[in-house]
Protein backbone atom coordinates (compact mmCIF):
# COMPACT_ATOMS: atom_id res chain seq x y z
CA UNK A 1 0.00 0.00 0.00
CA UNK A 2 1.48 3.16 -0.94
CA UNK A 3 1.88 6.36 1.39
CA UNK A 4 -1.00 8.13 -0.15
CA UNK A 5 -3.24 5.43 0.38
CA UNK A 6 -2.65 5.19 4.16
CA UNK A 7 -2.78 8.65 4.24
CA UNK A 8 -6.35 8.85 3.30
CA UNK A 9 -7.33 5.74 4.43
CA UNK A 10 -6.50 7.34 8.13
CA UNK A 11 -8.29 10.90 6.90
CA UNK A 12 -11.20 8.70 5.99
CA UNK A 13 -11.04 7.43 9.27
CA UNK A 14 -10.64 10.76 11.52
CA UNK A 15 -13.12 12.11 9.82
CA UNK A 16 -15.11 9.03 10.23
CA UNK A 17 -14.35 9.48 14.00
CA UNK A 18 -15.31 13.00 14.14
CA UNK A 19 -18.77 12.39 12.20
CA UNK A 20 -19.44 9.46 14.72
CA UNK A 21 -18.82 11.67 17.67
CA UNK A 22 -20.70 14.36 16.42
CA UNK A 23 -24.09 12.64 15.37
CA UNK A 24 -23.93 10.69 18.88
CA UNK A 25 -23.41 14.23 20.80
CA UNK A 26 -26.58 15.01 19.34
CA UNK A 27 -28.57 12.33 21.17
CA UNK A 28 -31.02 13.47 24.16
CA UNK A 29 -32.06 11.46 27.01
CA UNK A 30 -35.44 9.76 26.01
CA UNK A 31 -36.46 10.95 29.64
CA UNK A 32 -35.82 14.59 30.52
CA UNK A 33 -35.16 14.26 34.46
CA UNK A 34 -36.08 17.90 34.84
CA UNK A 35 -39.55 17.42 33.69
CA UNK A 36 -39.78 14.26 36.50
CA UNK A 37 -37.96 16.42 39.03
CA UNK A 38 -41.19 19.29 38.68
CA UNK A 39 -43.76 16.46 38.38
CA UNK A 40 -42.49 14.94 41.58
CA UNK A 41 -42.64 18.41 42.99
CA UNK A 42 -46.07 18.84 41.93
CA UNK A 43 -46.86 15.46 43.76
CA UNK A 44 -45.20 16.44 46.69
CA UNK A 45 -47.24 19.95 46.89
CA UNK A 46 -50.66 18.13 45.83
CA UNK A 47 -50.00 15.80 48.92
CA UNK A 48 -48.79 18.70 51.44
CA UNK A 49 -51.99 20.68 50.32
CA UNK A 50 -54.26 17.40 50.83
CA UNK A 51 -55.36 17.45 47.57
CA UNK A 52 -56.92 13.93 48.35
CA UNK A 53 -59.41 15.35 50.61
CA UNK A 54 -59.68 19.12 48.86
CA UNK A 55 -60.10 18.14 45.05
CA UNK A 56 -60.38 13.91 45.12
CA UNK A 57 -61.06 13.77 41.78
CA UNK A 58 -58.39 15.58 40.56
CA UNK A 59 -55.75 14.36 42.50
CA UNK A 60 -57.05 10.85 41.13
CA UNK A 61 -56.71 11.23 37.97
CA UNK A 62 -52.89 13.14 38.63
CA UNK A 63 -51.84 9.78 40.75
CA UNK A 64 -52.91 7.40 37.88
CA UNK A 65 -51.56 9.10 35.41
CA UNK A 66 -48.46 9.95 37.20
CA UNK A 67 -47.76 6.41 38.32
CA UNK A 68 -48.52 5.20 34.72
CA UNK A 69 -45.88 7.84 33.27
CA UNK A 70 -43.21 7.28 36.57
CA UNK A 71 -42.95 3.50 35.17
CA UNK A 72 -42.76 4.57 31.95
CA UNK A 73 -39.91 6.61 32.43
CA UNK A 74 -38.02 4.39 34.80
CA UNK A 75 -38.51 1.72 32.27
CA UNK A 76 -36.60 4.11 29.42
CA UNK A 77 -34.66 5.86 31.74
CA UNK A 78 -31.38 4.61 29.87
CA UNK A 79 -32.92 4.89 26.61
CA UNK A 80 -31.61 7.91 24.00
CA UNK A 81 -33.03 9.40 21.35
CA UNK A 82 -32.29 11.44 18.53
CA UNK A 83 -33.46 15.20 18.83
CA UNK A 84 -35.92 15.02 15.86
CA UNK A 85 -37.53 11.84 17.15
CA UNK A 86 -40.90 12.79 18.61
CA UNK A 87 -41.06 11.56 22.30
CA UNK A 88 -45.07 10.92 23.63
CA UNK A 89 -43.70 10.38 27.20
CA UNK A 90 -41.52 13.47 27.53
CA UNK A 91 -45.27 15.02 25.71
CA UNK A 92 -47.51 13.16 28.51
CA UNK A 93 -44.78 14.24 31.25
CA UNK A 94 -45.48 18.09 30.05
CA UNK A 95 -48.73 17.71 29.89
CA UNK A 96 -49.11 16.54 33.32
CA UNK A 97 -46.97 18.96 34.64
CA UNK A 98 -49.22 21.82 33.43
CA UNK A 99 -52.29 19.83 34.64
CA UNK A 100 -50.80 19.67 38.31
CA UNK A 101 -49.61 23.05 38.22
CA UNK A 102 -53.39 23.96 37.61
CA UNK A 103 -54.19 21.89 39.98
CA UNK A 104 -52.45 23.45 42.91
CA UNK A 105 -52.95 26.81 41.71
CA UNK A 106 -56.53 26.00 41.98
CA UNK A 107 -55.84 24.33 45.52
CA UNK A 108 -53.83 27.25 46.84
CA UNK A 109 -56.68 29.55 45.93
CA UNK A 110 -59.50 27.45 47.47
CA UNK A 111 -57.44 27.01 50.88
CA UNK A 112 -56.56 31.23 50.87
CA UNK A 113 -60.57 30.99 50.33
CA UNK A 114 -61.30 29.01 53.20
CA UNK A 115 -58.77 30.48 55.86
CA UNK A 116 -60.64 34.08 54.84
CA UNK A 117 -63.93 32.67 55.67
CA UNK A 118 -62.37 30.74 58.66
CA UNK A 119 -61.13 34.39 59.74
CA UNK A 120 -64.58 35.86 59.26
CA UNK A 121 -66.88 33.63 61.30
CA UNK A 122 -63.31 34.01 64.01
CA UNK A 123 -64.33 37.80 64.24
CA UNK A 124 -68.20 37.33 63.89
CA UNK A 125 -67.95 35.59 66.86
CA UNK A 126 -65.73 37.55 68.49
CA UNK A 127 -67.40 40.43 68.16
Amino acid sequence: MSSHCRRLTWAFLGWGAVALVGSVSGCVEAVPQDVVKAVENIDRDLMELRAAELSPTDYTQFAQEWTALRARAQADEDLIRWPWESNDLEVALRRLQEEGARTVAHLKKERESLRRSAEGIIVRIED
